[in-house]
């Protein structure tokens, strides 16, 4: 349990937490039981964000795949874009 905790991002704090609840035995299993809950808040959160940015990385690859297909980015200047939020690099201009 501490492993897979500690690979979901909790902090070592939290897992010290966890640890010493868990030691003093069953008068500790509802506080226990409220920071598993919290952690699960915090991965929905992550795989909420690991999904927005999932989709960034799906338009790129398609967008350099269609580009590539046609040997320059200007074939895919007005490519639509799927996701409204989610923006072509703007590179700084040259002067």
């Amino acid at each position: 349990m501490l492993n897979c905790l500690k690979n979901l991002n909790m902090p070592i704090k939290k897992i010290k937490e966890y640890v010493d609840l868990a030691l003093k035995g069953d008068g500790t299993l509802k506080e226990r039981y409220q920071l598993i809950l919290e952690q699960e808040e915090n991965i929905k959160k992550q795989m909420k964000e690991l999904n927005y940015y999932k989709k960034q990385i799906d338009f790129k690859k398609a967008y350099y795949e269609k580009a590539i297909e046609a040997g320059t980015e200007k074939a895919v200047e007005d490519w639509p874009n799927p996701e409204p939020t989610l923006k072509v690099d703007e590179l700084p201009k040259h002067k």
